[in-house]
């Protein structure tokens, strides 16, 4: 599945193509972005800092899809609400951001009729301790970006030497999960023709096929620790797959602490996805 990833800066040459829409945003909070788009089935909206990503079942996003970032999401704890402007079917937060997810935000509409239908929404974000647009200025944004941007280098750079030592299994030592006593990882792989979610609770492992022919050639394998029962930091690693692999739903009390990894191959016909989840 294509996605669409892009930052603040360059959206600015998005604006002419929104018309207006209702803000929601109150004297404590701040409207982060107004999005409008065609859905089929479903789509979902994805927002860290001063980037924005789009990624769905049934959604071309670089066929319609138009945005406007008006503010990063702040690296604070708060809370995202939306206000629909158009759009006929489901619209919700899916994932809050917090400190467990790096301050991510998830937004999911869903169209369940038959057809197509057009959607505009405004998304804002409150903070749970009176945030103050006037504490941030522009340069400490920035700022914050280019810290997260090399930060995510180096991190990339640490993978790439840690998968370089794998022994021709799947996992290398125990220490690659970190040393904590609670960590660990899930590695998957399958063939996949459309979409397929992974879920995870504790050691337990289950997939479904959502839409496509069904999976084949499952493995996977769970080391370390099994998946906590209460919040931690996930990171979705994948190796091979066209499309996108993604964390649907990290693990909270009201999915029974589960975590759930969806994949989205829009191509015909199957590829093979090789992924880890690691916490």
């Amino acid at each position: 599945m294509r996605s669409l990833r892009t930052t603040f800066a360059a959206t600015l040459g998005c604006a002419a193509a929104l018309t207006a829409a209702p803000s929601i945003a109150r004297a404590d909070g701040l409207t982060l972005f107004t999005w409008s788009g065609t859905v089929d089935r479903e789509a979902i909206i994805v927002m860290r800092g001063a980037f924005l990503e789009t990624r769905g079942d049934g959604f071309d996003v670089f066929r319609d899809a138009r945005f406007r970032i008006n503010e990063p999401l702040p690296r604070v704890n708060g809370s995202v609400s939306i206000a629909r402007a158009d759009g006929r079917g489901d619209i919700e937060v899916i994932e809050q951001p917090s400190l467990f997810n790096g301050y991510t935000a998830r937004v999911r509409v869903r169209d369940q009729q038959r057809g197509a239908d057009r959607y505009r929404l405004v998304v804002s974000w409150e903070s749970a301790r009176g945030f103050d647009r006037g504490d941030r200025r522009d340069d400490d944004w920035r700022r914050d970006d280019r810290r997260d941007d090399r930060r995510d280098r180096r991190d990339d750079r640490r993978d790439d030497k840690r998968d370089d030592k794998r022994d021709g299994g799947w996992y290398g030592r125990s220490d690659d999960f970190g040393g904590r006593r609670d960590a660990g990882a899930l590695r998957f792989s399958a063939a996949v023709d459309a979409v397929v979610e992974v879920r995870i609770r504790g050691r337990r492992v289950d997939y479904v096929t959502r839409s496509g022919q069904e999976v084949r050639n499952v493995r996977f394998d769970v080391r370390g620790a099994g998946l906590p029962a209460y919040a931690v930091p996930l990171d979705v690693r994948r190796f091979a797959g066209r499309g996108n692999v993604y964390i649907a739903q990290y693990p909270r009390e009201w999915n029974n602490w589960t975590a759930v990894i969806r994949i989205d191959d829009s191509r015909g016909g199957e590829d093979g996805y090789d992924f880890d989840l690691r916490w």
